[in-house]
């Protein structure tokens, strides 16, 4: 399969603090004035089945090489020249793709204080790690688990992993995306509702997004330490709120299905939501 480097077309806008109100202080271009270029970067082999290729990232080593994602299970480096090199080998762990899927190895990014470590998103049918931090569903829901999001520390040389945390998901789709690394160690992670419930009734219905005592569809920051474990930051928004229940990892939250995002110059974070439809 062809992989070819796009540009996003929907970005949203996010406080820094809480993305409970955005605002949006730039103005629409017109239609005519967009546009969209194609580069292909590489091929990516249907060896390991068909191929879902779904990201890429610089790696960050001064190398120039890219960081590149498949969601069958498979992350592979990109050389300047195209040329692709198999890094992690995850297939073992994620489901079989099937048409339209929104599972398998979500994301890899390098971690932010080990460079010899991948930080990864993967969904999984069953609780890999019953030590790690779990995120149960919402207190009071009923819905079944449909699978977990799991976050956890590589090593790509010895493929030994450490398990950061769990998610239970109660859909198919919606779910973790691809992490966000900053400038202090800190990772960003977006989780998305949970799953799409315009089949079976108003979009959002069960309101995960705007629940405080839930990741589901929320941006979370914490701090890996590379060794299985990983710390809060202590300006995030909601430490020390009073309410118990409160999850002090959130840094923003009211998010559908949050996909990447990055930091302009001038600090701003800009992050991608994927909403139902245009009205």
């Amino acid at each position: 399969m062809k992989y070819l480097a796009t540009l996003s077309l929907g970005l949203l806008l996010c406080s820094p603090v809480a993305a409970t109100t955005v605002s949006q202080p730039y103005a629409e271009p017109p239609l005519r004035d967009l546009g969209l270029s194609l580069t292909l970067l590489a091929n990516v082999p249907d060896v390991y089945g068909d191929s879902r290729p779904n990201g890429s990232v610089p790696y960050g080593d001064g190398s120039g090489r890219l960081l590149l994602t498949d969601r069958t299970g498979v992350a592979y480096t990109v050389a300047p020249d195209g040329t692709l090199s198999p890094l992690l080998d995850a297939r073992s762990l994620v489901p079989t793709m099937t048409y339209g899927s929104e599972q398998g190895l979500q994301a890899a990014v390098r971690h932010p204080k080990d460079g010899n470590l991948l930080l990864t998103v993967t969904t999984e049918s069953v609780n890999p790690n019953l030590d790690a931090r779990l995120f149960k569903l919402p207190t009071g829901s009923t819905l079944p688990i449909d699978h977990y999001d799991v976050v956890s520390e590589w090593n790509p040389t010895t493929s030994k992993r450490n398990v950061l945390m769990v998610i239970e998901q109660w859909g198919y789709d919606h779910n973790t995306n691809q992490p966000l690394c900053l400038a202090d160690g800190s990772c960003l992670i977006p989780v998305g509702d949970g799953g799409n419930t315009v089949y079976s009734g108003t979009v959002g219905k069960f309101g995960f997004g705007q629940r405080l005592d839930s990741p589901l569809g929320t941006l979370l920051r914490i701090i890996p330490n590379g060794d299985g474990t990983y710390g809060v930051p202590k300006d995030n928004p909601f430490v020390g709120d009073g309410d118990s229940a409160t999850l002090a990892e959130i840094y923003a939250y009211g998010f559908r299905n949050p996909q990447r995002g990055y930091v302009r110059a001038d600090v701003t974070l800009v992050w991608i939501d994927m909403g139902q439809a245009n009205a």
